[in-house]
C-alpha cells in the first residue's frame, strides 16, 4: 500500500523521488510539486489503491473435452468463458472488476497459470467424470490434481470447484468419486440440497436456508470426505457430499451456479433421446424463479476481494 496514501507526506513514497527527477529533466518539476503538495495527490492515489484492491485476477480451469460449448444469453460460449461472463455479471453489481484469465490443460496439458499471476482460481464442470475410470482414460487429469494441491496449500488464494471441480479437488485430497445408483443414474434439474450445521456460519452459504434447490447435471459423486474438510451439504442419498470446504477458503460445490435455466434445458435436450429410454424426462425441473444457489458466486467473489485486501 502506497505510504502516501495515508501518511500524508509524499517524500514518504519511495516511487516520488524516481518520478520527481525523471519529471525534472523533461522541465515538469513545478507542476508535479504542486500536485504532491494538494489533496488531489491523496485522493488519486487513494483512487488507484482501491481500484487495485477491487481488481480480482481470477484463473479459470476449463477441464471440458473438444472446447464444450454451451448456452448463455443466446450465444454459444465455451464453459471457461461462460463462467467468466457470469461471475463478471455479478462483479458489475458490486463494483468490483475482474481480470479473467482462461486456461484449457483438457486440450493443452501444461496450461496452468503460474504462481503469483492470479488472485483466486474457480475451476467448472465438465462433461468428463473424475473418477478411477475417467483418470486412466485422461492422463491429463494427474497434472490436474497436482495444480490442485499446489493452489490449496497457498491459504491467500481463494479457489471454487463446480460439479467437476468439486470432484477434482475432492479426489486431489483423497476422496472417492462414485457413479450414481441406478435408481437415479443421472441428476439432473433442479433437486433439493440439504446443509449441515457447519454450512449456517460458511461465507459461501450464508443466508441460505437450511434446505434449497440446486441447479445439477452429473453422473458421478464424492462419496468420501476430503481431507482436513468440513462438509456442508448432502444430497439425495446420505452418502451423498453436494458441498465441502478445506480450510478457509477452498470449497466444491456439485451443484451449477455458473448455469442458467437455459443452458440446463439445453443440456436435456441434447441428450433427451438417450435419456429418454432412462429416465422419465418430464420429471426434469429446470426452471426455478425462486432459485438462490447463485448467489454462491456472488459471495465467492466477495470472499476473494476480502482476502486480497488483507494480504495486500
Amino acid at each position: 500500500m502506497p505510504r502516501s496514501v495515508y501518511a500524508g507526506k509524499s517524500q514518504k513514497d519511495p516511487l516520488i523521488p524516481t518520478i520527481y527527477v525523471r519529471l525534472k529533466l523533461i522541465g515538469l518539476q513545478g507542476q508535479l510539486a504542486l500536485f504532491l503538495n494538494s489533496p488531489a495527490h491523496l485522493n488519486f492515489f487513494s483512487y488507484i489503491y482501491v481500484l487495485t484492491m477491487r481488481k480480482i485476477r481470477i484463473a479459470i480451469i476449463g477441464c471440458s473435452p473438444e472446447d464444450q460449448k454451451l448456452s448463455y444469453l443466446g450465444i454459444r460460449w465455451t464453459i471457461r468463458g461462460l463462467i467468466s461472463k457470469k461471475i463478471a455479471e455479478f462483479a458489475q453489481e458490486k463494483g468490483y472488476e475482474i481480470e479473467p484469465m482462461l486456461f484449457w490443460p483438457a486440450g493443452k496439458k501444461t496450461d496452468y497459470p503460474k504462481p503469483g499471476t492470479y488472485d483466486a482460481v474457480i475451476i467448472p464442470g465438465s462433461r468428463l467424470n473424475i473418477d478411477a475410470e475417467g483418470r486412466k482414460e485422461n492422463p491429463w487429469m494427474e497434472g490436474l490434481l497436482h495444480f490442485i494441491r499446489v493452489v490449496v496449500a497457498d491459504p491467500n488464494i481463494p479457489v471454487l470447484g463446480i460439479c467437476f471441480g468439486h470432484q477434482a479437488i475432492a479426489v486431489a485430497h483423497g476422496s472417492v468419486i462414485r457413479k450414481l445408483p441406478k435408481q437415479f443414474f443421472y441428476e439432473v434439474g433442479y433437486q433439493r440440497v440439504r446443509m449441515t450445521s457447519e454450512a449456517k456460519n460458511d461465507e459461501l452459504f450464508r443466508d441460505f436456508p437450511m434446505r434449497f434447490e440446486g441447479l445439477f447435471s452429473h453422473f458421478c459423486y464424492v462419496s468420501t470426505p476430503p481431507e482436513n474438510s468440513t462438509v456442508l451439504a448432502y444430497g439425495l442419498i446420505p452418502d451423498m457430499i453436494h458441498a465441502y470446504r478445506i480450510g478457509t477458503s477452498v470449497w466444491g460445490v456439485q451443484f451449477h451456479p455458473d448455469f442458467s435455466d437455459t443452458t440446463i434445458a439445453e443440456m436435456v435436450d441434447e441428450k433427451k433421446l438417450w435419456l429418454a429410454k432412462l429416465m422419465d424426462l418430464s420429471k426434469i425441473v429446470t426452471v426455478n424463479p425462486a432459485r438462490q444457489d447463485h448467489k454462491i458466486l456472488l459471495n465467492f467473489l466477495e470472499h476473494a476481494v476480502k482476502i486480497k485486501q488483507k494480504y495486500s
